[in-house]
């Protein structure tokens, strides 16, 4: 099913129902706005569904547009909701303490060398904020999850947040991707004030991980369906590596640079590689910053480049 995630990109989000021994599963649940909820409610009942029929929810991951519905299931169903145990401090400090993740996040930016123009609106809100629940199992990968006609094995695909989770049928050759496998956008491994220390060394290690796999089929959380696994696997390794040498060619001359400097020489269209600084909005800037500074520590935590604080500014040389 595909739920409404209006005013943003991409515009929508997929959710998969699958009958099961107890009724369904459903993995991800869309965001908890009321044209998602009215569209999931309305694809139910075009099936013959009953939301109450729903006795199983597999979330991928922590973000608004996965687990926003979740609360709906558990208190109206009481059902069982699984998730990565490395996703709940991230629910935590995102939802509970949401006050403070856009103060933190500047305060991060700013330290990155990012100007106060270029910071969030004061009136920015986070959209849809979930209502938080207990989950019933914390995954850790690697559990076999049977589920009707289907076994799935819980692969944790960090990068994309710590405790990303994707769920491959070995016998079927298909994989539920979640946000970490899509077939023309490149998923945000960007470094932020709630993520892992690396979380670009860990994407590309996800990467590598499912390229090993069989792969018939992607069933992934936005876009469409698609075949063609390992190329596009293939596509998003060397598209990272390419966006690292780049990095590499702006910190050639030898000057220290922040972040938010080496983020302004770099292209970031990804289609046309032509789009400059310039023409970004504000949300593609900080995503911008966000991604490169992923790219430099990478690169720093591998001795190829320098990272040093002067003046309340972190650099890289």
């Amino acid at each position: 099913m595909t739920l409404s995630m209006s005013g943003f990109n991409p515009g929508s989000i997929n959710v998969y129902l699958i009958r099961d021994s107890i009724g369904y599963t459903i993995v991800d649940t869309g965001w908890d706005t009321p044209p998602a909820v009215e569209s999931l409610q309305s694809q139910l009942a075009e099936a013959g569904i009953r939301f109450a029929e729903i006795k199983r929810v597999l979330i991928t991951h922590g973000h608004v547009d996965h687990l926003g519905n979740s609360h709906r299931f558990k208190q109206s169903n009481n059902a069982t909701v699984y998730i990565h145990q490395n996703e709940i401090e991230l629910i935590k400090i995102r939802f509970k303490d949401g006050d403070n993740f856009i103060p933190m996040t500047d305060l991060f930016l700013s330290n990155h060398g990012v100007p106060a123009s270029e910071l969030t609106p004061p009136d920015f809100k986070i959209p849809a904020v979930p209502k938080l629940f207990e989950p019933d199992i914390l995954l850790k990968g690697g559990e076999m999850i049977a589920c009707g006609d289907f076994n799935f094995q819980v692969i944790n695909t960090p990068g994309h947040t710590p405790g990303h989770v994707s769920f491959y049928e070995p016998g079927k050759k298909f994989l539920i991707s979640g946000d970490v496998l899509l077939p023309t956008i490149a998923t945000n491994a960007a470094f932020h004030v709630q993520h892992i220390k690396n979380p670009l060394k860990k994407y590309m290690e996800t990467l590598t991980t499912l390229r090993r796999l069989e792969i018939n089929l992607v069933l992934p959380a936005h876009e469409y369906i698609f075949s063609g696994a390992r190329a596009r696997l293939d596509e998003l390794i060397n598209r990272q590596i390419r966006k690292s040498e780049d990095v590499r060619k702006v910190l050639a001359g030898g000057t220290p640079q922040s972040a938010y400097d080496v983020a302004r020489a770099l292209s970031w269209s990804p289609k046309t590689q032509a789009t400059n600084w310039p023409n970004l909005t504000g949300w593609d800037k900080r995503f911008a910053i966000l991604l490169t500074i992923a790219h430099l520590e990478e690169m720093a935590a591998d001795g190829k480049i320098s990272r040093f604080l002067q003046d309340g500014t972190i650099y890289y040389r």
